[in-house]
């Protein structure tokens, strides 16, 4: 009996709830950082700094130390937020291909930068399959499917997991996957 083969591909609305996660942290941090950059500005007015921060008097240039550290932390944070915002477009070239002809899960997926990892599992078949959504998620009908799969060896049999993240229509996908297995 032919099954033929599931192609699960990564999709931008399936993105879309951890992309808004993700600016939402950006713009949070942005604006903490604009916060700081104020109260830098009004503790150099407090305590008369123009140039060298260390030319004033010994409570203003501790402050300013201390606003410079805060500063440069927000900043790290910055630059953590926004990395992690475009790593997130790397999930868009995610394609899991599940084959019951060959019994195989095959992964491809990205890294940053240019890395390209293909995994490859066994299986026998498909026991159990659950779906993850968000309240984004729902309102553009994409999500994550969770699927639990027997791998069956001479001696023993396991049961493994595998999450197959931010694709469309999950259901009907959820409902075809169990009708093959």
């Amino acid at each position: 009996m032919n099954k033929g083969a599931v192609v699960l591909k990564t999709n931008f609305k399936g993105i879309l709830g951890e992309l808004i996660k993700k600016l939402f942290v950006v713009l949070l941090v942005s604006a903490v950082c604009i916060a700081a950059n104020k109260l830098r500005n009004y503790v150099a007015d407090k305590f008369h700094i123009n140039g060298s921060i260390f030319k004033g008097d010994i409570m203003g240039t501790i402050s300013m130390i201390l606003v410079y550290i805060v500063l440069g932390i927000l900043l790290i944070l910055l630059a953590i937020a926004v990395f992690k915002l475009l790593t997130v477009f790397y999930e868009l070239k995610r394609v899991t291909t599940i084959d019951f002809d060959r019994e195989k899960i095959i992964i491809q997926k990205y890294d940053f930068p240019f890395e390209r990892e293909i995994l490859e599992k066994k299986f026998n078949r498909i026991v159990g399959a659950e779906i993850l959504q968000k309240s984004i998620d729902r309102t553009v009908n994409a999500g994550s499917i969770y699927l639990e799969y027997l791998v069956q060896s001479k001696n023993d049999s396991k049961l493994r997991g595998i999450e197959i993240p931010y694709i469309l229509n999950p259901s009907s996908l959820k409902d075809r996957l169990m009708e093959e297995s």
